[in-house]
């Protein structure tokens, strides 16, 4: 079992922790674009999301050719100030195979979601900044207390926390009883976003 223990901190301001990182001596390590496909049980099979799993198939696209990445999270209790989550995960040659061998498995695609991902090093800390179409976040993957310790110290602490996904955070921000869960760039955005990293 590997454990992921993460946190978000929600609306910061990018120029200035991007200067706290720099001046801290953290370790830029990759700008990328991540185009995400979630995965359910077809009808009259348990749903995995109501159960606290996520089956998702993620491509990302860098610098190289674009690579594709299975996760599967399996849900165990909450701490006070984290998310944790049981991950497992595994990069996969053909993105398209494998998402139609899931569609012939009677699998369906229930949301699709993009964001663009820059992440750092920060001491034992990987610090993600993410744009999605709905806003700015820091994502910090640690354990619980040098998630807290790198917090403090790049000023995130000032922030609202919050240790839900991205899913519910956009349907917090919709707030109108909206189901959908896909949240995209516009074709244009998402082709500036993907060229920007390439």
């Amino acid at each position: 079992m590997s454990l992921e223990i993460e946190c978000k901190y929600l609306d910061p301001d990018f120029v200035s922790l991007g200067a706290k990182l720099a001046s801290s001596n953290a370790k830029h390590l990759s700008a990328v674009f991540e185009d995400n496909l979630v995965f359910e049980h077809n009808d009259g099979l348990p749903s995995l999301l109501s159960s606290g799993t996520l089956l998702r198939l993620r491509t990302i696209y860098g610098p190289d050719e674009p690579k594709y990445l299975l996760t599967l999270k399996l849900k165990v209790p909450d701490s006070a100030n984290c998310k944790i989550r049981d991950e497992r995960e595994v990069y996969v040659a053909d993105g398209q195979a494998l998402q139609d061998i899931f569609l012939g498995l009677n699998y369906k695609i229930v949301a699709r979601y993009e964001k663009m991902r820059v992440t750092w090093q920060y001491k034992s800390v990987l610090v993600c900044l993410d744009t999605l179409p709905f806003g700015q976040f820091v994502e910090l993957e640690g354990s619980e207390d040098d998630i807290l310790a790198a917090a403090k110290d790049l000023g995130l602490d000032q922030l609202q926390k919050s240790t839900k996904s991205y899913h519910d955070i956009h349907q917090d921000r919709l707030k109108a009883g909206e189901t959908n869960l896909n949240f995209v760039f516009e074709p244009s955005e998402r082709a500036r976003l993907i060229e920007s990293v390439s």
